[in-house]
């Protein structure tokens, strides 16, 4: 049935100013097909495509990114005049044939094609513009009352509608990608630019191999990578060349004292042979933990080996080997340094004990020296007068009595000498106990790591402040520290650790615990431990703990010693706590 004659039939006027309408429309798109053919210039077809969008974006009050992507070029200009055609192409077919057919259904393809222009809510615009005219040319169909036709028109408005939820849902996916994938640049710009500007040492380092070759030893039935390691002495070598070298910042080169190209490949030209701090690294990946810290060494082209920290986090995940950034901090100076210190210390505490000692030595023999020689003469005395054949007894019993009173004179010098020396300790201060602790085990960080040695401090966060001679007890707790170090070295014992613990004895005094896990003292050196120049060991002299003893009791403490249950010596000095310090 034609249109004209089913409007009249009707007898419509609404019906036949609408078709006006849309013969008008027609008309209108025809002749802009017309221009569009005639139309040779891309630039300024893209610029009337351009103006035309935002114009009518304008007129409808809405934001210009909600309804068209950003970007317009002649390539999606042609895009979205290939929809706006194949729209009005189908409304023509829909609207004034006779096609038996579900025609709208190419619908969709005009909101495939013009989706490359549209953003989310133009894709609804324009599927909405679908259905309003797929919903007229049924209205204008001669079958519109019959099943089939209902039936087309339902299913063309279902495809449009489906067709334009899958667009604003792919939109809104890109638009999400997009997002990310912006993210993920400047995160990697952000990154990059930290990792070429920053003055700390960062290699990135390829551990992929070295996964995949521990993957086979533990397949393999390596359990104990250092008995793995013990037994097989190229084991550390061949895991120095599985790391290679992904990239490195300024500073590395300048650590390495090498060129970009000289340390790409193996690390292996960089490790001493037999690195424990390699193996350290490669326990770390075997065993599954995600972080590593600790001290090696790296060789530099002219042989030198410089000490540095080194830290690196492994992925949880496991993906993302192929570049583990290492950071590194050159200690070398800082432990030459260290080094240096500890020896003068060492030999300023030598200097001044021998100092010391010969003071002492001059003093007493000066005081020492009278009352000896009246000893002797009055000894001489008594002999004499004994040895006559006549003894004279009166004589030789007051030559005795003065030898008792110069006997007891020698005394009384030596007991003057030990008042005064314990009545003259160093100026007292008020100390955090917590800080000397930890200040105490920074010296004997070498001694520690040349005898890879554990070294754990249990300190409570609350400590009262103690008054005390702050050098001489750290002189104290370094030498029962080096007595715990030497004890394990010497074998025996059931771990290589040492401890300091801290607790508090009530509240009037701080009981400083330094335990070792050596072979423990004999027991029957238990009762002489303290006494003056009794030794256990075969180049001791017997008189640093005694010493010790002096200088805490000086202090208004106490030093003891025992064997622990658990095996290895333990020392307690026991320190008075004053309640205005607390």
């Amino acid at each position: 049935m034609r249109i004209g004659e089913f409007c009249r039939g009707r007898r419509s006027a609404g019906c036949y100013c609408g078709l006006e309408s849309l013969r008008f429309e027609a008309s209108r798109m025809r002749n802009s097909g017309a221009i569009m053919r005639g139309t040779s210039d891309g630039v300024r077809l893209s610029g009337l495509g351009a103006s035309l969008g935002e114009s009518i974006v304008d007129l409808l009050g809405l934001r210009t990114e909600a309804i068209l992507t950003p970007g317009w070029y002649p390539g999606r200009t042609a895009n979205a005049l290939s929809s706006l055609t194949l729209i009005c192409l189908v409304f023509y077919l829909d609207t004034f044939t006779n096609a038996g057919s579900a025609i709208a259904v190419l619908y969709g393809l005009a909101l495939l094609l013009a989706s490359e222009v549209l953003a989310g809510f133009g894709i609804l615009l324009a599927s909405a513009l679908c259905v309003m005219l797929t919903v007229v040319s049924f209205a204008f169909s001669g079958d519109a009352l019959l099943p089939p036709g209902n039936l087309r028109a339902v299913v063309s408005i279902a495809a449009i509608a489906t067709t334009a939820a899958v667009l604003i849902r792919n939109r809104a996916a890109t638009e999400r990608l997009k997002r990310t994938n912006d993210a993920l640049q400047r995160s990697e710009a952000r990154f990059r630019a930290i990792f070429e500007q920053s003055r700390v040492a960062l290699w990135e380092q390829d551990f992929s191999k070295l996964k995949a070759r521990l993957v086979e030893l533990r397949d393999g039935g390596v359990s104990n990578l250092k008995r793995h390691s013990a037994s097989s002495p190229m084991f550390l070598q061949e895991c120095a060349d599985l790391i290679e070298s992904v990239s490195v910042n300024d500073a590395t080169l300048e650590l390495l004292g090498r060129s970009s190209e000289e340390v790409s490949g193996s690390i292996r030209k960089f490790i001493p042979r037999d690195e424990e701090c390699l193996l350290g690294i490669v326990e770390c990946l075997f065993s599954g933990r995600t972080r590593f810290e600790g001290k090696g060494k790296i060789v530099r082209p002219d042989g030198t080996t410089l000490s540095v920290l080194l830290v690196l986090s492994f992925p949880e995940d496991g993906i993302g080997l192929d570049r583990v950034v290492v950071g590194m901090f050159d200690v070398t100076e800082r432990d030459r340094s260290q080094q240096a210190l500890l020896a003068a210390q060492a030999e300023m505490a030598k200097v001044s004990r021998v100092a010391m000692v010969g003071a002492l030595s001059a003093s007493l023999a000066h005081e020492l020296n009278q009352p000896v020689g009246a000893v002797v003469l009055n000894a001489q005395s008594c002999l004499r007068w004994l040895r006559r054949e006549s003894p004279d007894i009166p004589s030789a019993s007051d030559a005795a009595e003065r030898i008792v009173r110069d006997a007891h004179r020698v005394a009384g010098i030596l007991k003057s000498t030990r008042q005064m020396i314990m009545r003259n300790p160093a100026r007292a201060e008020v100390t955090d106990v917590a800080k000397m602790i930890g200040e105490t085990c920074l010296l004997l960080e070498h001694e520690l790591t040349s005898g890879s040695i554990v070294l754990q401090t249990r300190i409570p966060s609350h400590m009262p402040k103690v008054k005390l001679a702050k050098a001489e007890i750290q002189q104290v707790l370094v030498n029962l520290l080096n007595n715990g170090i030497q004890s394990i070295n010497s074998g025996g014992g059931s771990e290589k650790k040492v401890s300091i613990e801290c607790s508090m004895n009530g509240d009037d005094a701080v009981v400083i615990s330094v335990r070792d896990h050596g072979r423990g003292i004999e027991d029957n050196a238990l009762q002489k431990l303290f006494d003056p120049f009794f030794t256990t060991k075969e180049s001791g002299m017997g008189i640093g703990l005694s010493i010790c003893r002096a200088m805490v009791e000086a202090q208004g403490g106490r030093l003891s010693g025992r064997n622990h249950e658990g095996g290895g010596a333990v020392f307690q000095v026991s320190l008075p706590v004053e309640a205005s310090h607390d």
